[in-house]
């Protein structure tokens, strides 16, 4: 091989090399870096705190407050007690989510995530905090959802997951229980079908655990304790 050609050659792979460390090595430790800094909660407080809760989907806007007994209820758009256990489910999932990076506006705009109109806004509001959380669209790689705080400009990969934010409607807020009470304090209770008027009552049981189900009528006898639980 001739000189010339040798030293062609060492130049073109100085000119790869230098361009790879440019535009993927060096980004990719940079990343790294941001992402190990900003390993963080997205918001600055516990879910237990919330005292408020308003979600606005593109179709409805539901809010929620919960009481000194840490009972949630619908105050809009309607009136009535909600899911304790729903509730609780999307505040956890909000408040332990972390960020995984975060992206400048200047390289990125809201309508490329999603986030203009959002899929999503929440406002959480404490006794001493109010934040407001937008989600947008899902990273392909990550599986996370791209988010961002009001009064923020930075746009936030998340490791929030669709499956925890895919039903937040009203129907979904809504207390779906018939009976608003704790079955294991119930002592007595009357069934009619068919014509036959069945009344069974809780007796106390030997063991002391539980209570024991009998018959009152139409017979006089023990009852399937198991099967009436």
């Amino acid at each position: 091989m001739k000189p010339w050609h040798t030293t062609l050659l060492l130049a073109v792979v100085f000119v790869g090399l230098g361009s790879y460390l440019y535009l993927i090595e060096l980004p990719t430790i940079e990343e790294e870096i941001i992402q190990e800094q900003e390993d963080q909660q997205i918001l600055p407080f516990d879910d237990r705190d919330v005292v408020h809760l308003t979600v606005t989907s593109p179709t409805e806007t539901v809010e929620l407050q919960r009481d000194a007994r840490n009972r949630w209820y619908i105050i809009h758009p309607i009136q009535g007690p909600a899911d304790n256990q729903i509730v609780h489910r999307l505040l956890r999932a909000i408040t332990i989510g972390k960020i995984k990076r975060i992206l400048q506006p200047k390289s990125s705009t809201l309508e490329e995530f999603q986030l203009a109109p959002p899929h999503l806004t929440m406002k959480l509001k404490t006794h001493e905090h109010e934040e407001t959380l937008m989600l947008g669209s899902v990273d392909p790689i990550y599986s996370g959802i791209y988010a961002k705080r009001g009064g923020e400009k930075s746009i936030l990969l998340t490791t929030l997951a669709v499956a925890d934010f895919r039903k937040t409607s009203l129907a979904t807020f809504r207390q779906k229980n018939i009976f608003q009470f704790d079955r294991l304090r119930v002592t007595q209770f009357r069934l009619e079908h068919l014509g036959t008027d069945f009344l069974l009552t809780q007796v106390p049981s030997a063991h002391g655990l539980s209570g024991d189900w009998g018959f009152e009528r139409p017979i006089k006898g023990p009852a399937d304790t198991t099967a009436i639980n």
